[in-house]
């Protein structure tokens, strides 16, 4: 009716929890198995078959299988949301965090966010600013800075930059007591 799409965030937290350990899925298609990576399957909302989604399964394709990677020596990782009410609900922010560590130095990391886009969002900027550090409390300044640095919160959805960022320095606190 002349109107604008609304704006929706990613919802699930499957996606953003299975990105660090760089899971791929499998599609049956009608032309054969497909594989994708987590980052392929939920590219945020497009048209497929005429309709709006967040994933590209089409009508006649169905995901027959997820497959998760053995982790490296050294691998930690951590998954935490905010959301208003109980377990079922929906995430107002998330953190996805993988750190691969040589004792307390990063030597990779994945960081994804879940609830502030609409995707699962890698910030590739933190990841980049984690690498080579030592895990520890003085990490957390420096990497909330750099966290989600260019976002573009809408009117009434600036808290959860906030939201996210203190997920962030809580999921390093995590994986730096484990």
């Amino acid at each position: 009716m002349g109107g604008r799409l609304c704006y929706a965030v990613y919802p699930g937290d499957l996606a953003p929890a299975l990105i660090p350990f760089d899971a791929t899925v499998t599609l049956a298609t009608p032309s054969g198995p497909k594989q994708l990576t987590m980052d392929q399957l939920v590219p945020g909302d497009m048209m497929v078959d005429g309709r709006i989604q967040s994933h590209v399964v089409r009508h006649n394709e169905i995901l027959t299988e997820v497959q998760l990677p053995a982790v490296k020596p050294g691998f930690k990782a951590s998954f935490e949301k905010i959301r208003p009410r109980g377990v079922w609900d929906f995430a107002m922010a998330s953190l996805a965090l993988g750190l691969q560590l040589n004792g307390k130095t990063i030597q990779d990391s994945r960081v994804v966010f879940g609830g502030v886009s609409g995707k699962p969002l890698r910030d590739h900027a933190v990841e980049a600013m984690l690498k080579g550090k030592t895990l520890g409390v003085d990490l957390h300044a420096p990497a909330m800075a750099a966290a989600l640095a260019g976002a573009a919160p809408l009117k009434y959805n600036s808290a959860k930059v906030d939201m996210a960022k203190g997920l962030l320095a809580s999921g390093l606190d995590r994986i730096n007591a484990s």
